[in-house]
């Protein structure tokens, strides 16, 4: 019986092997002993860093500030931001005349304060997309819910479930 031996370019597959099952071990016990989170750390550092000098800084604060606004009117829609800032001028009005503010007004002061205070403080800097967009069912039921008392518990609840079911679906379908 006549056995014949595989070759690839020549060489016997059987003298391939022991350098391909050094390699391969190599990389396998290479690829187990590395820190993968520490190296995903220095890679993210890395792309940040690239990010942050090749289009954060050269822009000037003053276009970020008025673009980072522009840029949450686009994602959110145009008409909840036109919404939002008449609901808002209402409750700067309500703020200011005796008596205790209701707990939706306290909520938009909150939510327009916070969202003005990241873009005003530059941390956001272009980013509306990837910091801004997990506030925006905040910024939707600021500017879109009405009403001068807290809420019931079936109202509270479902508009839970919808501000659940809208952070889902960003969570799902937004990529950044």
């Amino acid at each position: 019986c006549h056995m014949t031996t595989a070759t690839i370019g020549g060489i016997p597959r059987t003298e391939l092997d022991s350098p391909f099952l050094a390699i391969a071990g190599g990389a396998v016990v290479a690829w187990a002993s590395v820190d993968r989170r520490a190296l995903a750390r220095t890679v993210a550092a890395s792309a940040l860093a690239i990010h942050r000098a090749a289009f954060t800084l050269p822009r000037s604060y003053a276009l970020w500030l008025v673009f980072d606004p522009l840029d949450l009117a686009v994602f959110t829609g145009l008409p909840v931001v036109v919404a939002g800032l008449w609901a808002l001028r209402r409750t700067i009005r309500r703020t200011f005349a005796p008596g205790p503010l209701a707990a939706l007004d306290r909520f938009r002061l909150g939510v327009f304060g916070g969202v003005a205070l990241l873009v005003l403080m530059g941390v956001v800097r272009g980013e509306v997309g990837r910091i801004l967009i997990p506030l925006m069912p905040f910024v939707l039921v600021g500017s879109m819910a009405e009403g001068g008392s807290e809420p019931a518990a079936d109202e509270a609840l479902s508009l839970g479930v919808l501000l659940a079911a809208l952070t889902l679906a960003i969570d799902a379908y937004w990529v950044v």
